[in-house]
């Protein structure tokens, strides 16, 4: 993974009054979002269990090596494929630490963290719960990182041709990357779901449905750069006649969530008043919602994490080819 120095440029998100650059931070919110899901997927389909069991996997992951990759010059030792930190540098996590991480009752972390022990993903040692070393090590693991390295560096590319320049500049050179990228993925997805869930009313499964849908009614508007451009700053948002409806059964198909889990779900959101039954098409988020003070901010407050997010890439050597920077002129937003 080189590194390329030439991304000291700053970014849009943070250029001084008076610049005139174009604004990106919708687009950035919408890429973010759509590779947030695709992380969700993946991990779900590692761990063959449902997308609440994946999360709990993720969080207690997360917290066992937190320490140890919490900066690029500390994760150096730890960011190859095969560089894994041994069980005795783990630091277990109790199942009351992964509920307030996620925000989910005890009980149901309890329960699915006894899924993934059932399942050998997951140990109990002295003082909580850790993923041991030899699960991560497992080939379905290895092939996880491996595809959000691609995923990842396919995502980066994308910011880039909406305009998007890294602020930071690389401060490390690694040579295999791939695992310190993977836990960067963790960190922006879970923290991301916690910012898109707003003030905490819904619950993450009912952020994470949310998010499907309001991705899949402009997937078209993310990457098409036309629509791209016509949908570029803050309050330019998509009306209800551009945004394309989705069906319960795709939201369940997409998060591999059980129907009835996901109709519940969508029945509560439209109760709500935050999504909108269009006929038999299926459901939007409608302008009038996205268009909200709370909704805006919430978008924007993701945009600029989803930049933090790519200068942590950057400072590893993560960066889009010169090719890609801005390759379609100005940029855009949903």
């Amino acid at each position: 993974m080189p590194v390329r120095p030439s991304c000291k440029l700053l970014s849009k998100m943070s250029s001084p009054p008076g610049e005139n650059l174009p604004d990106n931070r919708r687009q950035l919110h919408r890429l973010g979002v759509a590779y947030l899901l695709e992380t969700a997927r993946a991990v779900a389909v590692f761990i063959e269990r449902d997308l609440v069991t994946a999360l709990v996997f993720l969080a207690i992951l997360r917290a066992n090596v937190g320490a140890l990759t919490s900066t690029p010059v500390s994760s150096e030792s730890y960011a190859g494929e095969r560089d894994i930190p041994p069980d005795t540098l783990r630091e277990p996590v109790s199942v009351y630490a992964v509920s307030r991480d996620l925000g989910l009752p005890y009980e149901t972390v309890r329960r699915h963290a006894k899924k993934l022990k059932d399942a050998g993903r997951c140990v109990a040692v002295k003082d909580g719960l850790i993923i041991p070393a030899r699960v991560l090590a497992e080939d379905g693991m290895l092939q996880v990182v491996g595809d959000t390295l691609r995923r990842t560096t396919d995502f980066v590319a994308e910011a880039a041709r909406s305009g998007h320049v890294a602020r930071a500049v690389p401060l490390v050179s690694l040579a295999d990357g791939s695992r310190q990228v993977a836990r960067l993925s963790v960190d922006y997805f879970l923290d991301g779901l916690k910012l898109l869930g707003g003030r905490g009313d819904l619950d993450i499964l009912a952020v994470l449905v949310l998010r499907t849908v309001t991705s899949q009614n402009v997937r078209h508007v993310t990457y098409d750069p036309n629509l791209t451009r016509t949908y570029a700053g803050e309050t330019d948002i998509p009306p209800d006649e551009v945004r394309e409806p989705v069906t319960v059964f795709a939201v369940a198909k997409l998060l591999m969530l059980p129907y009835e889990t996901a109709r519940r779900t969508c029945v509560k959101l439209v109760e709500l008043g935050i999504l909108e039954r269009v006929g038999r098409q299926g459901l939007i988020l409608p302008s009038a919602m996205a268009g909200r003070r709370g909704v805006v901010a919430i978008a924007m407050a993701h945009a600029e994490m989803t930049a933090d997010y790519l200068d942590r890439l950057a400072e590893v050597g993560l960066v889009a080819p010169a090719r890609e920077r801005g390759r379609d002129g100005n940029s855009g937003s949903d």
